[in-house]
Order: structure tokens, then sequence, then C-alpha cells
């Protein structure tokens, strides 16, 4: 899903400033050059705001100069650190993108335990990471189409 630059720009406010009022200052100028970098894309927004979250004006601007000289192809391997994760969050990630996106929290938590792959602090860092999210109001695990495409 693609959101509109309304939508984008209350997103990515409440991750980079924790509030979800949009900015009157300089930082709406810079936020607004995100928006636009993000394309829209939910899970660009959310990283690059907590990526973002408590750097000065100065620091904003380097990091969106970096940002421009990514191409747009190579998005995900700026935004996602898979590499960083042990090989079992690795085994987690690929699990959900396969076969448990859209299933109960319950189950797939059930399943990875029996697995022997410390589901709790897994999915924590799966979730921290931005690679999957978990829907509170039915507690489903799901992830960005892009991130399951990636996997």
């Amino acid at each position: 899903m693609i959101l509109n630059d309304v939508e984008a720009l209350w997103l990515f406010s409440l991750h980079a400033f924790k509030k979800d009022e949009i900015l009157e200052d300089y930082h709406a100028k810079l936020s607004k050059q995100v928006i636009k970098y993000a394309q829209g894309l939910p899970l660009a927004l959310t990283v690059l705001g907590l990526d973002l979250k408590g750097q000065s004006i100065h620091q904003w601007i380097n990091a969106l100069d970096k940002y421009k000289n990514i191409p747009n192809s190579d998005i995900h391997k700026v935004l996602v650190s898979y590499e960083g994760l042990h090989h079992t969050e690795r085994e987690m990630f690929l699990d959900i993108a396969f076969f448990f996106k859209g299933e109960p929290l319950a189950k797939v938590m059930e399943i990875f335990d029996s697995c022997g792959f410390s589901p709790v602090h897994g999915i924590k860092r799966l979730i921290d990471k931005c690679l999957i999210t978990i829907e509170w109001s039915d507690e489903y695990v799901w992830m960005h189409d892009l991130l399951q495409d990636m996997g």
C-alpha cells in the first residue's frame, strides 16, 4: 500500500518525533524531502523516521544527502539489515515470508518455540528492525509485500 503525502507525513512524524502532528518548522521542510524519497512506502517511512529520531538538523541534512545517493532499487538494502540478524532470526523471517504471513501470532510462536528459535526474543528483533508487524487488534503476523518478495 502506498500512502499519499499527508498520510506519509503523519506516519513519518509519528516515528521521527513521537507525535501524530505535523511540525511547522525546519524539520517540516526536511520531513517533506524524506517523504519524497520514501515514495509513500510505509516501511521506508517508519525506518527512516526511527533512524532520524533525536538527530540534529545538521545530522538530518547529512542523512538526507546520503539517502539521495542511494538508488531507489537498493532502498531495501539500506533500510533492512537482514545481514545483522542471528541465523535463527533469519530463519524466522524467511518462514514468515513463505508460510506464516497472516497467521495468528500464538500459532507462529508455538511453531518457532518447537524449533528452538527463542521466538519471544526473535519476534521482537524482527519487529524492532521493521521486518514484520503484529496487528494487535487481532494478533496476526504481517510483513510488507516488498519484504516478503525480498525473502
